[in-house]
C-alpha cells in the first residue's frame, strides 16, 4: 500500500511485518469505507502501527508491544518472539508460540498459509504461515463397538 493514497474497503489479513521502523498509520475515515485487519503479527517495530478513524476495524492482530487503542479485544501483546528463526529469515509460527490457534477464521476468503498448507475451518493462527506440525483434525467422529 502507498504513502497517501486512498483505499476503500481494503482487507489487511494474515500477514506477517517483521521489523518495521518506519511508523504505519491507517486511516479509516473514508466517508464509509471500512478497512479490515485482522491476524497479521507485528513484530519488532520502532514504532507501533496507529489506527484513526472510526472505520478502521482491528482485531485478532499480535503485537510485540502494546496492543493499540481500539482493538476489538481479541488482539494478543507481548514480547516473546513467535517464529521459528526469525534471524534466518524463516517466520514461520514455532510450535506453542502464543498466535497458534489464536486467530479469526477467514475462510471465505483463503484456505491456505504462504507455503499452501491448509488452514482448516477452525483454530486459525495469526500472521502468514500456520503452525508446523499437521493440520488440527476437524469433525472427528469417535465410534466404540461392544
Amino acid at each position: 500500500i502507498e504513502r497517501d493514497s486512498a483505499y476503500k474497503n481494503c482487507k489487511i489479513y494474515n500477514n506477517t511485518f517483521y521489523n518495521w521502523y518506519m511508523p504505519i498509520l491507517v486511516a479509516g475515515s473514508i466517508g464509509n469505507h471500512e478497512v479490515d485487519i485482522k491476524n497479521n503479527i507485528f513484530y519488532a517495530y520502532t514504532y507501533p502501527p496507529t489506527y484513526e478513524g472510526t472505520a478502521v476495524k482491528h482485531d485478532y492482530n499480535y503485537y510485540s508491544g502494546k496492543i493499540p487503542a481500539g482493538d476489538g479485544g481479541n488482539s494478543i501483546g507481548n514480547g516473546a518472539e513467535p517464529f521459528v528463526d526469525s534471524k534466518s529469515g524463516n517466520f514461520r509460527l514455532a510450535v506453542g508460540a502464543s498466535p497458534n490457534a489464536r486467530g479469526k477464521n477467514l475462510s471465505i476468503y483463503f484456505t491456505t498459509d504462504k507455503d499452501g498448507r491448509p488452514r482448516g475451518s477452525s483454530l486459525w493462527s495469526i500472521g502468514a504461515y500456520r503452525a508446523a506440525g499437521p493440520a488440527p483434525p476437524e469433525n472427528i467422529t469417535i465410534t466404540i463397538n461392544q
